[in-house]
């Protein structure tokens, strides 16, 4: 990459990053506030499910598990213990990638289609768990009035969206590392990277790990942001949404998914009102992107740019001709 594209990418991240830090100073409506929070946090878990989906090739149908064991561990450490928000965030998201990496275990001793049956059964039992472990969860009722992180929406939007911003820069270095390398290596064909000498086992098991972690992390500051956990949040429908999300914006793009998030997250308070025509739609949206996009939404843009380079590249080599 040139110095000048390298340029031109800081720019355009920083004009972006400028524009959103400037938003909360131009929308009044707390509805509309409270739904970019909401995005931002889907957005800081669908960038770690994007690690896993994107650079290893496997797909986990199992997140909302993660995900709803951060907000459960978060409400019940500040609510039956008293714990402050920065210490029972942090546990959330450890405890979240402690359980993740044990899972880890025998899950990658699956491939393809059966580590994806066997994430989902584990979002099964937890999501019974939830609903059934009443003394700790609250039941089919969940836990009603977790208390916020901060007293106004403002505050809350611009910690949700500093942690985006820190977690989008790890994930994004950790790409572009060796260990990235390596995992793309992996995704591309395992035996191949095995026999020069990547432990492909510890590689996914790292990337898997730390997905979790930041799902966690990000089920507590939901659970802290609507002040209740449910076991209706973390069901086998919310993994799926993560996975249309990480579709429609781009596997592997880092910028796609959370463009996806933002994006499923506004058409679904439009289809508020739709509830049994939302995951037709939803349905309809992603095989319109995989027919027209396969790369995703971002994937697609990239491509377009890419075409419309070298055609500009062709038509100045012709003129060049032309005058020679």
């Amino acid at each position: 990459m040139s110095k000048i594209t390298s340029n031109k990418k800081l720019l355009s991240l920083l004009i972006v990053l400028v524009i959103v830090l400037l938003l909360p100073l131009f929308i009044n409506n707390a509805f509309y506030l409270q739904i970019l929070v909401v995005a931002g946090i889907w957005a800081i878990v669908v960038l770690g499910l994007d690690l896993l989906v994107g650079y290893t090739g496997y797909v986990s149908f199992g997140h909302a598990a993660y995900f709803g064991i951060g907000g459960y561990t978060s409400a019940i450490l500040v609510m039956k213990f008293g714990a402050p928000f920065w210490v029972s965030l942090p546990i959330a998201a450890i405890l979240a990638g402690v359980i993740g990496y044990l899972i880890s275990k025998p899950s990658f001793r699956l491939t393809g289609t059966y580590f994806a049956i066997g994430t989902l059964a584990f979002a099964e039992i937890v999501n019974i768990i939830f609903t059934n472990w009443e003394s700790v969860t609250g039941g089919v009722y969940g836990l009603i009035g977790v208390p916020a992180l901060f007293p106004n929406l403002k505050l809350y939007f611009y910690f949700v969206y500093a942690f985006l911003i820190i977690i989008g820069f790890i994930i994004y270095r950790l790409a572009a590392s060796p260990v990235g390398k390596a995992l793309i290596a992996t995704k591309e064909n395992e035996n191949l990277a095995q026999s020069i000498g990547i432990d492909i086992l510890r590689m996914k098991q790292f990337v898997f790990t730390l997905s979790c972690v930041i799902a966690g992390f990000g089920g507590a500051l939901l659970v802290h942001l609507v002040g209740f956990a449910s076991p209706l949040s973390f069901t086998v429908n919310t993994s799926l949404e993560l996975i249309v999300i990480i579709i429609i914006g781009g596997a592997g793009t880092l910028i796609g998914p959370v463009f996806g998030a933002f994006f499923l997250l506004i058409l679904s308070q439009y289809l508020a009102t739709f509830t049994e025509l939302r995951l037709m739609i939803y349905g309809l949206v992603l095989i319109l992107v995989i027919k027209y996009f396969p790369g995703g939404i971002v994937g697609g843009i990239k491509r377009l740019a890419t075409s419309m380079k070298k055609k500009g590249r062709k038509l100045d080599g012709t003129i060049t001709s032309a005058k020679s």
